[in-house]
């Protein structure tokens, strides 16, 4: 099974939205800042994030992170190509580093996206230490965009781990946050809410697979 790609890839998806500048001054709230103020993205997530399966053309590449293309932190294509988050801050800043640029988990290739397939809200505090780690390499005092993307996991499972349950969920992201306050300065963070799995239930036809057993 293949995927058939457009003759001329180029300018699948063009911007036109005109770049601005740098704030004057370096802002020091989150709510003053503007595109071209943010240096390094970063995310952190399930296999959404990860971009599992994003690239895949047959069954053979189907089980792997192509973090290159991940919607909030890939840049491995062109913003003409590929519309992720951080291409399009790449228009407004050409300096920005943290994208992903390439498959799966070799840090050189990954960066700051230290999503991990198969990951539930209990699993984000540990990524906030894989990130904290990573984030050495970089200068701490600029400022960063930080995506949070996960629960689908969660959701699927809710019905039969009570771990799983929106109350854990809520625990589990706070925990996250706080301690991406303490210990990630600058940072602007965007959470995500978990997208509507129902959908799942047309491809688990006869209950095959544990998308059908947790999707009511």
């Amino acid at each position: 099974m293949t995927r058939a790609l457009p003759e001329d890839s180029s300018r699948i998806h063009p911007f036109n939205c005109t770049p601005t500048g740098r704030s004057p001054q370096k802002p020091t709230d989150a709510r003053d800042l503007l595109p071209a103020d943010i240096d390094i993205i970063m995310a952190m997530g399930d296999s959404l994030t990860a971009g599992f399966g994003a690239d895949s053309t047959h069954l053979f590449n189907l089980f792997v992170d192509y973090r290159g293309s991940s919607f909030s932190v890939g840049g491995a294509k062109s913003i003409d190509e590929c519309s992720t988050l951080a291409n399009i801050l790449q228009v407004y800043n050409r300096n920005i580093t943290g994208y992903s640029t390439g498959a799966g988990e070799a840090e050189e290739k990954a960066k700051l996206n230290v999503a991990v397939t198969g990951s539930r809200s209990r699993d984000l505090l540990k990524q906030v230490h894989v990130l904290r780690d990573r984030l050495q390499a970089y200068d701490m005092k600029q400022w960063k965009m930080l995506t949070i993307f996960i629960g689908s996991n969660d959701l699927c499972g809710s019905c039969f781990d009570p771990l799983n349950s929106a109350e854990h969920f809520v625990a589990n992201l706070e925990l996250a946050l706080d301690a991406v306050k303490m210990q990630i300065p600058f940072v602007f963070v965007s959470v995500i809410a978990p997208p509507d799995i129902s959908i799942l239930k047309l491809v688990c036809v006869g209950g095959v697979g544990f998308l059908s057993l947790g999707v009511d």
